[in-house]
């Protein structure tokens, strides 16, 4: 089943929020966008947060930034487990250096 990202909502239903922050030092990253996969469906993003509607059960979350010619730097992945009615938060923080992966965890269920 295929991840669709939807507007955030005070009620939102089952689903995963990914919020996607940068190094305070690598300010410049904010010009390139993000590849946010969920489950092997990926959308090219802004920084920030994104809700996506996906059904309860393990899912395979990964980020990653474009970067001049490459595009999956800063690469990092997660197995989330979202439960029914609920809405799992994930955050992805970009590496030092550009070259480096970043790191993700999960914040809030």
């Amino acid at each position: 089943m295929s991840a669709t990202e939807m507007p955030a909502t005070e009620g939102d239903a089952t689903g995963i929020l990914v919020s996607t922050k940068i190094f305070p030092l690598a300010f410049l990253l904010l010009l390139f966008k993000t590849n946010v996969s969920i489950d092997g469906v990926t959308s090219v993003l802004k920084w920030g947060d994104h809700s996506f509607a996906v059904p309860p059960g393990m899912h395979e979350v990964s980020v990653s930034f474009r970067y001049l010619f490459s595009s999956q730097m800063g690469r990092a992945s997660l197995r989330v487990e979202v439960v029914p009615g609920q809405t799992t938060t994930v955050l992805y923080r970009s590496p030092f250096l550009v070259f480096m992966g970043g790191s993700m965890k999960v914040v809030g269920a």
